[in-house]
């Protein structure tokens, strides 16, 4: 994660805009990044990165969509995770009322 903040994302920056990067990044993880990690929550952090675009000055009709759609995009990843642990909690389950001497 880090390597994509430092490292990949000044990168693009770079080749964007043709200027140092790095006051950019250290502003919007000053910013945003702290809140999101402290806050833990994707829609939590909507109202902060809104903020943080408007006091950039970026087009308000490209990031007042694009921010809160990949906030909601992004919460699949939770989805997953919480069927792949259903799936083994009840395969654990059928696997013991099936065959209950093998799990002693």
């Amino acid at each position: 994660m880090l390597l994509v903040a430092l490292v990949v994302n000044p990168l693009l920056v770079w080749w964007k805009i043709r200027r140092n990067p790095f006051p950019l990044v250290l502003l919007c993880l000053r910013e945003s990044g702290v809140y999101a990690f402290f806050t833990r929550s994707s829609a939590a952090n909507i109202p902060v990165n809104m903020a943080l675009c408007e006091k950039l000055n970026l087009d308000r009709d490209t990031y007042s969509v694009s921010i809160p759609l990949g906030a909601t995009i992004n919460m699949a990843g939770a989805a997953i995770t919480i069927t792949v642990l259903t799936l083994a909690a009840v395969n654990t389950l059928v696997s013991r009322s099936i065959c209950p001497r093998r799990c002693c």
